[in-house]
């Protein structure tokens, strides 16, 4: 599994989940009022076209937009190709207290989109998320529970041919893909930790990746 920022699109093109997250979901929970101090954060922006792209036009108003993803090549990117005066990206990981704890209790609004099927203690990320928001700040969260992607390169990495492309592919892989969590097993973490649910939900989707002669299509399953 390859992160180098330099292979990603220029564009920064957010993917068709991401867009219905922000776009439906994300205003039915209200969160397309435009106020004017709230302190917004984006984890795991990656090149920061969801950031730029998505979740700006949402907070035109807000008080400051922080975006940040674990990653400095993704940051360095995104500050290139996605730069705006109100979106201040850093480097930080979720997963490290110590790199986003200056945030603590300061957050009104958290977002993440596709970043927690990648973190490997994912309680650990819930907490400091809990941490990080203002008393009555809310989180919205979408991430992959299960995938036929990772069933996919799995397979592959079991091929004497293809294996040495594949050399720790297994940590890519989630948890919840191996274990088959349900929405129901994270909404009770999360209740654990402190969260009030109002909004849990798990939905199949499919996602099309274009290559140069045909179209191959991937099914997940998602919570939000």
């Amino acid at each position: 599994m390859n992160f180098d920022s330099e292979l990603y699109s220029p564009q920064c093109i957010p993917v068709e989940s991401s867009k219905r997250f922000v776009k439906k979901i994300l205003p039915e929970l209200g969160w397309d009022k435009n106020i004017e101090d709230e302190v917004v954060m984006d984890v795991g922006c990656g090149a920061g076209g969801t950031t730029a792209k998505l979740i700006f036009p949402l907070f035109t108003h807000s008080k400051k937009i922080f975006a940040v993803d674990f990653l400095p090549g993704m940051i360095d990117l995104a500050k290139r190709e996605n730069s705006h005066p109100l979106i201040e990206y850093s480097v930080a990981n979720i997963g490290d207290w110590s790199t986003v704890k200056q945030w603590e209790d300061q957050i009104t609004k958290l977002v993440s989109i596709h970043c927690f099927e990648w973190v490997k203690d994912q309680k650990k990320c819930f907490q400091n998320v809990f941490k990080l928001l203002k008393k009555d700040g809310q989180a919205a969260l979408c991430f992959v529970l299960q995938s036929s992607f990772y069933d996919s390169v799995l397979e592959i990495e079991k091929n004497a041919k293809w294996r040495k492309f594949f050399e720790g592919i297994d940590n890519y892989v989630s948890e919840s893909h191996y274990k088959k969590y349900d929405y129901f097993y994270y909404k009770q973490i999360l209740e654990d930790i402190g969260f009030d649910i109002v909004y849990c939900r798990e939905e199949v989707k499919m996602m099309y990746f274009l290559l140069t002669k045909n179209t191959k299509i991937f099914s997940h399953r998602s919570a939000s």
